[in-house]
């Protein structure tokens, strides 16, 4: 791992426990999409207030398929992970979804169940976490939500060069370069 260019990788990572606290029958939205709303509102309101500021805020919500219906009292474990910025900025974004749930016009169905700690991440930890990934053999992804792509016949495989490009656009928007 010494002379690895993922070592110097860093992000922050936000646990978020949210609860439903209401379901109309005519709601049809999938989880996923109520918390990408909420986290895109909470993340135009923080950036607003720390002008100049531009990171990029991505989430997953942990152990539940990205197909979930929200139900009355689910609670929804999310991950929200914050790259190019400092701790003071993923701190100021804690406290501005405090407030924008507990607004009356923002904060309608879901509640705060439980609000983590600002972890500072790297490459280093998650390392600890998995082990080493073999350099040899099979890799299997598991994409915690769906990934889409232009597609050219079958819609359920993309070419290896196709994935390659996606894989690099993305890693290069979070970790620039």
């Amino acid at each position: 791992m010494t002379n690895n260019p993922l070592t110097a990788l860093s992000w922050y990572r936000l646990p978020i426990t949210l609860m439903n606290t209401r379901v109309h029958s005519f709601t049809k939205a999938l989880a996923i999409s109520v918390v990408q709303a909420i986290i895109k509102g909470v993340t135009i309101q923080c950036q607003q207030k720390s002008a100049g500021s531009d990171p990029i805020v991505i989430f997953h919500i942990v152990a539940k398929k990205f197909t979930a219906k929200p139900r009355e009292d689910m609670r929804l474990p999310i991950e929200v992970l914050f790259f190019g910025c400092d701790e003071a900025y993923v701190t100021s974004w804690r406290e501005t979804l405090r407030a924008y749930l507990a607004a009356n016009e923002t904060g309608k169905n879901y509640d705060i169940f439980k609000l983590g700690d600002v972890e500072p991440r790297s490459y280093s930890d998650v390392v600890n976490e998995t082990g080493d990934i073999p350099a040899d053999g099979e890799l299997c992804l598991d994409f915690l939500s769906p990934l889409p792509f232009k597609h050219k016949g079958k819609r359920t495989h993309i070419t290896k060069e196709a994935f390659i490009r996606t894989f690099e656009r993305r890693f290069t928007r979070l970790f620039g370069g």
